[in-house]
């Protein structure tokens, strides 16, 4: 009974999520090939023009780039400073230290979007840095190190210290240890949180849209063009960006795979 129950709960959480989720997705990539300006139901005619006319869009494919940039940047900069703050928060003998550095990495995490994008706007003016792409970087680092801060916390309190202790009392330096036994065994943890940083980056658009100013990436140029006119070339870019997200995200799995072979490998 309870067998045929969650069958039948998993079976319904795939129909909402086709429903809620790939239906809408397959509805952009249909009408990115619409002939004519007007989107109309059922879609008339067939055009591959709009992934030419998106691609001679300097401003999109600027935006485009852009946003692979800040991506990379804030991810690895995420997952080096989230993944130090796991580690501390794993290692911290005092509870006291471990829970305020855990609540002072989280805080952008948990507050809205909305009022972090005036905050960190007025604090960079302060600070003269001003809107661009360099803000938009250190907003998502922000933003999305408290994933990589779990994900090598619980990489952390996995790990068997044994290991290290038996590389010291080998006669291996601290530096040796650390980078031929700690690194390698904890590199799966920080590729995840890389990957899964950088999709909170290239999907985020209010703190995009606030601090980027004249740089814009994509998600912030759709967001500017879609509240004037829907266009088919906004479907376009719909379908480029989503294809991003779900090459990163089908990673994301990869390596998730992978930590559980190795996890059973070990056991």
């Amino acid at each position: 009974m309870t067998r045929r129950l969650l069958h039948l709960a998993g079976l319904t959480y795939l129909g909402l999520a086709i429903v809620l989720v790939v239906a809408p997705l397959l509805t952009v990539a249909v009408y990115s090939f619409h002939r004519g300006d007007v989107l109309l139901f059922p879609p008339r005619g067939f055009t591959t023009g709009w992934y030419f006319e998106f691609f001679g869009n300097s401003r999109l494919v600027r935006a485009f780039g852009r946003s692979v940039v800040v991506g990379f940047l804030a991810g690895a900069l995420a997952a080096l400073l989230g993944g130090s703050a796991g580690f501390a928060i794993s290692r911290l003998r005092s509870l006291v230290a471990a829970t305020g550095i855990a609540a002072v990495v989280s805080v952008p995490f948990f507050l809205p979007p909305i009022v972090s994008a005036f905050a960190l706007l007025g604090y960079y003016r302060v600070l003269g840095l001003g809107a661009g792409w360099p803000s938009v970087v250190l907003a998502h680092t922000a933003y999305a190190a408290p994933l990589a801060a779990v994900l090598v916390k619980i990489a952390v309190d996995r790990f068997d210290w044994d290991e290290c202790r038996a590389g010291l009392n080998l006669g291996a330096s601290r530096f040796q240890v650390a980078r031929d036994i700690l690194i390698p065994r904890l590199r799966p943890a920080l590729a995840l949180s890389f990957l899964l940083c950088f999709l909170v980056s290239w999907d985020e658009v209010l703190l995009a849209w606030y601090l980027s100013g004249f740089e814009e990436t994509l998600p912030a140029v759709i967001y500017t063009m879609s509240s004037s006119s829907v266009t088919p070339v906004l479907n376009v870019a719909g379908v480029v960006s989503s294809v991003v997200s779900v090459a990163a995200l089908s990673a994301v799995v990869f390596w998730v795979r992978r930590l559980r072979r190795a996890g059973a490998a070990s056991t």
